[in-house]
């Protein structure tokens, strides 16, 4: 359903099985195409399943600006939410922007937090910190404090870099690894008690095509902002097309 993809799974970090596929798109679109699909192991009763959770185009305008249209469904319902590739003011910095679709009868799309890399200097090809801020969930995802208004050019970027309303947010911290090759990331961030915990573990599995990864998150990131974390990566060096 929708609101499970945008809400935070329980407090609980499950490691799945995805696989995200890197395609291109036919003439006269041509446009690099993300699919992630989660594999339900086969059991004694049943093959293995795979399902498809989120699809997304990368998209670059005239002005050179880059995004990404992130699409689900639920039943016979299609959304679209955005990830947005912002203005570089470092070349070793990227930062990005989350968006999710026109919903829930508002204006602008709401902010969900956004994604910023910083390459490690002297570290490997690849190797970046990583930092995620998002808006505060409650642990049964039943509210949540949007505290970016878009309407007024406003944005979490903003109001984190200026110390406003950090109450209101939630900070992820972590490091994209390689190893054999391969990323690897840890988001971790503390919780109401003060303790440092894991919500994101997410590596690239060794493969023929190199498109599949083991992930476990957990509150507070949703699916949505799983799948954004996983573009921003893919999309700091260049995706490879499957």
């Amino acid at each position: 359903a929708v609101q499970e993809l945008l809400a935070p799974p329980a407090a609980t970090l499950r490691f799945r099985s995805y696989v995200l596929e890197v395609t291109k798109l036919k003439l006269p679109l041509a446009l690099l195409q993300f699919r992630l699909s989660r594999i339900e192991p086969r059991t004694s009763w049943r093959p293995a399943v795979t399902t498809e959770v989120f699809r997304a185009c990368r998209r670059t305008d005239e002005s050179g600006a880059t995004h990404f249209d992130v699409r689900w469904k639920d039943g016979p319902l299609q959304f679209t939410g955005k990830l947005e590739c912002l203005q570089q003011t470092a070349p070793e910095v990227q930062e990005l922007a989350m968006y999710d679709d026109h919903i829930y009868d508002v204006e602008f799309p709401r902010e969900l937090g956004f994604i910023r890399m910083k390459r490690v200097e002297k570290g490997a090809k690849g190797e970046r910190l990583i930092e995620v801020v998002i808006p505060k969930v409650s642990l049964d995802s039943s509210s949540a404090e949007h505290v970016a208004d878009a309407a007024v050019g406003d944005s979490t970027m903003h109001r984190y870099d200026g110390k406003r309303s950090l109450e209101q947010m939630f900070v992820l911290r972590g490091k994209i690894s390689i190893l054999d090759n391969r990323p690897l990331v840890e988001l971790r961030h503390r919780d109401d008690r003060g303790k440092l915990v894991v919500a994101l573990s997410a590596r690239r599995m060794k493969t023929a095509k190199d498109d599949a990864w083991k992930v476990a998150s957990m509150h507070p990131l949703s699916a949505f902002q799983t799948f954004c974390v996983l573009l921003a990566i893919n999309n700091a060096d260049g995706a490879r097309v499957a």
